[in-house]
């Protein structure tokens, strides 16, 4: 539940480039949505710890249904690491960051997501 802040800010910058987009922080939402995905779907988790085990059961479900995964975290070798198509990793100097460096880490990671999400869009309809 830690990570939903940053859930919600990448589903706000989703939809300034006209994505669907939607934020699960309830596992038992994210068990019935894991199951509504196809190979047309990019399930993206954020995850700052990369441990819950229901994130690692909805993105098994979703991976049945064909529905690629791609996790935004700050740790690596996790079980949810593992299990996802794609992964992501912020990084902070610190050996122990604290929840300001690994947020800082997270908002920076997203918000690059972001801007090349966007470049891409303008690039794919001829505006830029």
């Amino acid at each position: 539940r830690m990570s939903t802040p940053f859930a919600m800010y990448l589903q706000q910058r989703l939809m300034r480039l006209g994505r669907t987009s939607t934020v699960l922080s309830d596992p038992y939402e994210m068990e019935v949505q894991s199951e509504m995905v196809d190979k047309n779907t990019l399930v993206m988790i954020v995850s700052r710890t990369g441990w819950p085990d229901m994130l690692v059961s909805a993105c098994n479900k979703a991976k049945v249904h064909h529905a690629k995964v791609c996790l935004l975290s700050g740790q690596k070798g996790t079980a949810l690491a593992k299990a996802a198509d794609y992964v992501l990793l912020t990084s902070t100097r610190s050996f122990k960051p604290t929840v300001l460096t690994s947020g800082i880490a997270m908002i920076a990671a997203i918000d690059t997501l972001f801007v090349m999400a966007s470049l891409a869009q303008g690039s794919d309809s001829g505006d830029g």
